[in-house]
């Protein structure tokens, strides 16, 4: 069967072939060299990595054994698993799929992020055997024949599929086992997963879209569809943000309810922080744009980790009150939500509560693209 990319009104229905707006022509895409675009990881990051490991610097030392070697036996074993991949790609609605119906979405996840963590693994140690198996997880999934653009799948996609680019990029830049034919399949599968892009969308659907578009158009040195996610990203900072660093649509989550407020807060300002990073490797600096509210990236997470510090705050700033499990810890132990893209943010705009968390819970780690920012881009401080 012929793979396509679809778009259809059933799940498995008749279709018709689309392709990505924000993708210039294969033909039009290549870089003049000398000029490529980096999709994650520069070369200078990977070899501060080794230097940071072999260092065992704080806190990188650390956080490279809990979250990236203590999973590395998992990680080859599931390389090793060789289940075929589902042909159609569909995903349904977060709250109220039932577990067993999501097994394709975890999959998905786990395999990007031990692809990521094997591909990182490969580039600190030179161990063949972590390139081949980073190889395997990323190229399983040109099985894919069909993409729906129901329900969660846009997203699952958009926040989950850059870190098989970011793995890619390191293996095509570091290890003989990228051959030009697997370079020629996982282009292919940018492409045609490119056509699930939801950036068009208002809230965090549309900023892990621009994560999505600034990743695959920075692995295809795709100029022009670079530029147009840079383009999205300062439309979505003037849009999201109001000029108190608020973001008024995810804030009253759940019918009005403002019970996932905070959590939502954080997701949304997770892909906008990966997508200024991806920029600033590209001669672009994100960071300190400011909206027409006037507002940084950097105010808006001030907020996030004031409202995480002490969420009764956030309670009396919106009117809102999280439920018990969006407050900061709910059993004295585990955060009950992600701010490690506060990693990133932190040499550029230290922020006094973001230390006071991460101080307790480094390393820090995420279910999404950007899952272990500590080990990449965590400070001492």
């Amino acid at each position: 069967m012929r793979r396509r990319t679809v778009l259809s009104l059933g799940l498995a229905t008749s279709a018709v072939a689309v392709t990505s707006p924000y993708l210039s022509s294969p033909s039009a895409v290549a870089t003049p060299p000398g000029h490529s675009l980096t999709a994650w990881l520069s070369h200078q990051d990977i070899q501060q990595l080794k230097h940071r490991v072999k260092k065992d610097a704080s806190p990188t030392g650390a956080a490279w054994e809990q979250l990236v070697v203590a999973k590395r036996s998992a990680d080859l074993a599931r390389a090793a698993d060789q289940t075929p991949v589902e042909a159609l790609f569909y995903v349904g609605p977060y709250y109220e799929t039932p577990p067993e119906l999501l097994k394709l979405s975890h999959r998905f996840r786990w395999d990007a992020h031990a692809a990521y963590r094997l591909a990182l693994s490969y580039a600190v140690t030179s161990n063949r055997k972590f390139a081949e198996a980073a190889k395997s997880l990323i190229l399983r999934w040109q099985a894919i024949e069909e993409f729906s653009p129901k329900d969660d799948t846009p997203l699952v996609w958009a926040n989950q599929f850059p870190e098989f680019c970011w793995a890619a990029e390191i293996l095509r830049r570091n290890s003989p086992v990228w051959k030009k034919a697997d370079e020629a399949t996982f282009s292919d599968l940018i492409r045609r997963g490119m056509a699930l892009d939801p950036s068009a969308r208002s809230n965090n659907w549309g900023s892990w879209g621009v994560v999505l578009r600034l990743t695959s158009t920075a692995y295809l040195s795709d100029q022009h569809g670079f530029q147009s996610g840079v383009s999205r990203w300062k439309e979505l900072l003037d849009s999201q943000f109001d000029d108190r660093g608020w973001q008024p649509e995810e804030i009253p989550r759940n019918g009005d309810t403002g019970n996932r407020g905070i959590v939502y807060t954080h997701f949304n300002l997770h892909p906008l922080t990966l997508a200024a990073e991806i920029a600033s490797h590209n001669g672009i600096d994100l960071f300190n744009h400011r909206s027409r509210a006037g507002i940084r990236i950097a105010d808006g997470a001030a907020v996030a980790m004031r409202w995480t510090v002490d969420p009764t705050r956030f309670s009396e700033d919106t009117g809102y009150w999280p439920d018990d499990y969006e407050s900061y810890r709910v059993n004295g132990a585990i955060p009950s939500y992600s701010y490690g893209y506060g990693e990133i943010l932190e040499p550029h705009f230290p922020n006094a509560d973001f230390r006071s968390l991460a101080a307790q819970d480094r390393p820090l780690s995420f279910n999404w693209t950007g899952s272990i920012l500590t080990v990449t881009h965590g400070v001492a401080f």
